[in-house]
């Protein structure tokens, strides 16, 4: 369990059967809420938790079956995209529903919808009796790559879903689901506040200073997950040369070509991530008048308006398929 998430999973575990039967927890990008997700599904199952939450070493065979993921009482509805990064172990459990290969995009590239064809026999599945005795736990993440035929779907199971199942779903946002998904669930906001937890955590990943740990994570708005993703860049990220080359980017010091030469060690969509990142800080510090020089001519050259019209560009490629972006 990530030290950040410590405190939630104990309070939402200390709910036992209490516990809401459609959970929405909601977070922002890269804060580990599927991960908190996992981990509350693998206490549900667990027949030891007792009043208690159930230790992440326990040994029953629920929790066993759950961490070879092989539970057949837990079952995982994601995105083709999601499963196809880095570190998603934890959305490999159980039964996963993915499209048939057939329905995949002609250029090869994973799907970020959870399709009907997703639903439907995951629904079927979970009408049937629980295989182990203790219930059901379904994860749905995320909530917003649901399409409207997939959500309309899930409608009546999670209307009335059946005994001892739960629904586990996150989002980064309850303003981009269905309300129809919204209105049938308890919401549980995941506020991450353990900044010092979370700064540890990222010296002892990076062996970086303190001090470089808290400015990646000031830039990367809170999100533990970014912070350590930028943190692997450092000749981007946390590097005051990248103000610096778009302050002489702007003000044609430093031509394109020039700088992208020195950006070109670092992945393109944590430049695109960090250039956003740098667009919000240079409108902040045009309009509260920061000292910071860089950030100044980069205000005085592009503007407000300037500075969001590069926000949004950036945006727009980073919605790209990711190998489109790096290609």
């Amino acid at each position: 369990m990530y030290p950040w998430l410590t405190t939630h999973f104990e309070q939402l575990s200390a709910l036992n059967n209490e516990l809401p039967s459609k959970l929405l927890l909601l977070a922002d990008t890269g804060t580990g809420k599927s991960f908190l997700a996992y981990e509350l599904a693998r206490n549900l199952l667990c027949p030891n938790k007792n009043n208690e939450p159930s230790k992440t070493d326990c040994d029953c065979n629920s929790c066993t079956l759950f961490r070879s993921h092989n539970h057949p009482d837990y079952h995982v509805l994601t995105t083709e995209a999601v499963l196809a990064k880095e570190e998603t172990e934890h959305m490999s459990g159980g039964m996963r529903y993915i499209p048939d290969d057939r329905r995949k995009r002609s250029k090869g590239h994973p799907r970020e919808i959870i399709s009907i064809d997703q639903v439907r026999p995951l629904v079927d599945e979970i009408r049937a009796g629980a295989n182990l005795g203790f219930g059901k736990v379904v994860t749905i993440s995320p909530a917003e790559s649901l399409n409207t035929n997939a959500a309309n779907a899930l409608l009546k199971v999670l209307e009335e879903p059946p005994s001892e199942t739960y629904f586990l779903i996150t989002a980064n946002s309850s303003h981009s689901l269905a309300p129809t998904i919204l209105s049938r669930c308890a919401c549980y906001r995941l506020h991450i506040t353990n900044d010092h937890a979370i700064v540890d955590w990222l010296v002892a990943r990076l062996s970086c200073s303190r001090s470089h740990a808290q400015e990646l994570l000031k830039y990367t708005g809170g999100s533990p997950f970014e912070a350590l993703e930028a943190g692997q860049y450092t000749n981007i990220v946390g590097d005051s040369s990248f103000k610096s080359d778009l302050a002489a980017l702007v003000t044609g010091v430093l031509s394109p070509m020039e700088a992208s030469k020195r950006w070109l060690d670092s992945p393109v969509r944590i430049t695109l991530k960090w250039l956003q990142r740098s667009m919000l800080a240079t409108v902040k510090a045009g309009i509260e008048g920061s000292n910071v020089q860089d950030l100044t001519t980069i205000y005085r050259v592009l503007g407000p308006d300037g500075c969001i019209a590069v926000y949004q560009e950036a945006g727009e490629y980073l919605q790209w398929p990711p190998r489109s972006v790096d290609e």
